[in-house]
C-alpha cells in the first residue's frame, strides 16, 4: 500500500476533518500535518487522527520569512520519502514555486484545486491568478471538486491528469443550541456564510422587495453570516419586516440550528467552484434555491431536489421565492427524500472516500 503525506490548512480543515480518520480505517496509510496560519482562529483539536501533528506557522504568507518554514516541511516530507504528498493548502505565492523546486521527483504531488476559474471576487486577483495558473501548469495532479471543472481543464490545459471526488457532506452533528427564534407560519429562507460581492446577497434583498405584500408576508428571509460592507446591506434592507440579519460569524455549534430550522438555503452566487454551505444543506437535508451556473446545476435538478433560478436575474428569483412559497408539503418532502438519496450514493463519507482509494491505487 502506498504512503500518503497528507497536508492541510487550517482553512480547509473542515474538508478533511472527518475524510482522513476514514482513510486510515480503511487501511490507507496516511502521515497528516495540519497548518495553523499566523493569525487563525480556527480551533484544531489535536486528537483529531493518529499519526497526525500540528506545525504552527510563525510568518504570513506574503512575508519572505514563510520561505524558511515552507523549506524545513519539504526537508522533512523528503526525509520520509512518502509515494504521494496530498496538498490541501494554498500558500500563495511561496509555498508552490518552492514545492516544486524542493521536493524529490519521485514523490507525486496531487493538489486539492479549490481555486481554478478566476472570477472578480478573488483577493489580490492579479497575483492569484498569476499563482493559480503556475500551480496548474506544475507537475501536480489535480483533485478537482466539481465535475463542470474538467470542460475548463480539458480546453485550457489538455495535457494535465486530474481526478474528481466531490466535497463530502459537511456534519455539524446535532442541534445543542436554542439562540434563533423565527416565525412557523412562514416560509423560512436562509442566506449563509460571510458576505461577499459574488454571493450575490444583493440579488435576494432585491427580489424579496418585489414580491407582492401577500407573497412578502409569508416568507422569512434570515441573513447569518459576516460581512464587512454592512451599511450598504441594511440601507437596502431599509427595516424589511421579512428580513432578519446576524451580520456575524457564526458558531460551528450553532450551524445545526440554524440549517434545521429554516425551509430552504438561497445561494444566489454568480460564480462557485464548490460550495461548503451547499453540503451543509445536504447533510441537514435541507432543499435549496441556488442560481443555475454550472458549480451548482451539476448538484441541482429543478423541481426535484431544489430550485434553481436564471444567474443574475432578479426577477427569475422573484418567481422562483414565489414557486417556493406556494410549494405543497408532498412535494417538499419529495425533495428532502431526493437529497436523502443522493446524499447516500453521491455526497456521504463512504462514498467520496472510496473515489480516493480508487485514485490512490491508480497513481
Amino acid at each position: 500500500m502506498k504512503k500518503i503525506y497528507w497536508i492541510t490548512g487550517d482553512y480547509f480543515l473542515d474538508v478533511d476533518m472527518s475524510l482522513i480518520p476514514f482513510l486510515k480505517s480503511k487501511n490507507i496509510d496516511v502521515e497528516w500535518t495540519i497548518l495553523k496560519t499566523l493569525g487563525s482562529k480556527v480551533e484544531i483539536v489535536n486528537n483529531l487522527s493518529s499519526n497526525m501533528d500540528i506545525c504552527v506557522l510563525h510568518s504570513r504568507n506574503m512575508s519572505i520569512n514563510i520561505i524558511k518554514e515552507y523549506v524545513a516541511l519539504i526537508k522533512k516530507i523528503n526525509k520520509i520519502r512518502p509515494d504521494v504528498l496530498y496538498v490541501n493548502f494554498f500558500g500563495m505565492p511561496f509555498f508552490y514555486p518552492i514545492l516544486y523546486w524542493m521536493l524529490n521527483r519521485n514523490i507525486k504531488i496531487v493538489h486539492a484545486a479549490h481555486n481554478v476559474i478566476p472570477y472578480d471576487g478573488w483577493p489580490n486577483k492579479r497575483v492569484m491568478t498569476w499563482y493559480v495558473n503556475y500551480v496548474l501548469k506544475g507537475r501536480a495532479v489535480l483533485h478537482i471538486f466539481s465535475e463542470h471543472l474538467k470542460y475548463y481543464l480539458n480546453s485550457k490545459y489538455p495535457n494535465k491528469k486530474y481526478f474528481y471526488a466531490p466535497l463530502v457532506i459537511k456534519d455539524y452533528g446535532c442541534v445543542k443550541s436554542d439562540n434563533y427564534n423565527f416565525d412557523l407560519d412562514k416560509l423560512k429562507i436562509l442566506f449563509f456564510g460571510n458576505v461577499k460581492n459574488n454571493k450575490r446577497l444583493d440579488l435576494a434583498i432585491k427580489s424579496l422587495c418585489l414580491l407582492p405584500d401577500y407573497t412578502s408576508r409569508k416568507i422569512q428571509l434570515i441573513i447569518a453570516g459576516s460581512c464587512d460592507n454592512q451599511e450598504y446591506y441594511s440601507k437596502m434592507i431599509d427595516n424589511h419586516p421579512s428580513i432578519i440579519t446576524f451580520f456575524e460569524r457564526i458558531p460551528d455549534n450553532h450551524i445545526p440550528e440554524l440549517f434545521t430550522k429554516v425551509d430552504f438555503l438561497l445561494l444566489p452566487y454568480e460564480n462557485v467552484a464548490q460550495s461548503g454551505p451547499l453540503m451543509i444543506a445536504f447533510n441537514y437535508n435541507l432543499p435549496v434555491i441556488a442560481s443555475d451556473i454550472d458549480g451548482f446545476k451539476e448538484h441541482i435538478t429543478h423541481g426535484i431536489n431544489g430550485l434553481l433560478f436564471r444567474n443574475g436575474d432578479v426577477d427569475s428569483l422573484r418567481e422562483v421565492l414565489v414557486e417556493a412559497a406556494r410549494m405543497d408539503n408532498h412535494t417538499y418532502e419529495q425533495m428532502k427524500n431526493e437529497i436523502h438519496r443522493n446524499v447516500i450514493s453521491k455526497y456521504s463519507l463512504e462514498a467520496v472516500s472510496l473515489s480516493y482509494i480508487d485514485f490512490f491505487k491508480m497513481i
